[in-house]
Order: C-alpha cells, then structure tokens, then sequence
C-alpha cells in the first residue's frame, strides 16, 4: 500500500511523497521520517498513533530542542 506524506526534499521544496512504508519501518528509515513532526493525520495515515509522543513538534521546534542542549552540554 503507497499513501503520501510531506517531506522536505533536500531542503528545496516541500512535496508529498508517495510511500510504502508506515509504523515502526517508516520511523527507523532516516531519509523519510520527521520524527514528531509528523501530523496527527499522518499519524494515523502512516500507523504512527501510539509510535510517537501524542504532541506534535515542528522540525524547527526539534531543532531549537537539540540546539539547547548543546548548549547546556559541559
């Protein structure tokens, strides 16, 4: 089963790829998952509910996260 999901294509465009992998595959596979970016409809699009944090985070926002603690880091 193909479904589509945004994904940022090298940082150019954004596009909806079609996609045959869903739950824990999708995730694991580091060219297509967004991590807790993913919405709530591709959550459960892709079979993602219960897989993931129940709040979405932007990329931006995962990225401000990890910046922090690089900040903190000794």
């Amino acid at each position: 089963m193909l479904t589509s999901v945004s994904l940022p294509v090298r940082n150019i465009c954004r596009s909806k790829l079609p996609v045959a992998k869903t739950g824990m595959t999708l995730l694991q596979d580091g060219d297509l998952s967004k991590g807790t970016a993913f919405t709530k409809e591709e959550r459960d699009r892709l079979n993602l509910r219960g897989l993931l944090p129940y709040k979405v985070f932007t990329k931006d926002e995962q990225a401000a996260r990890i910046r922090r603690q690089f900040e903190v880091m000794p």
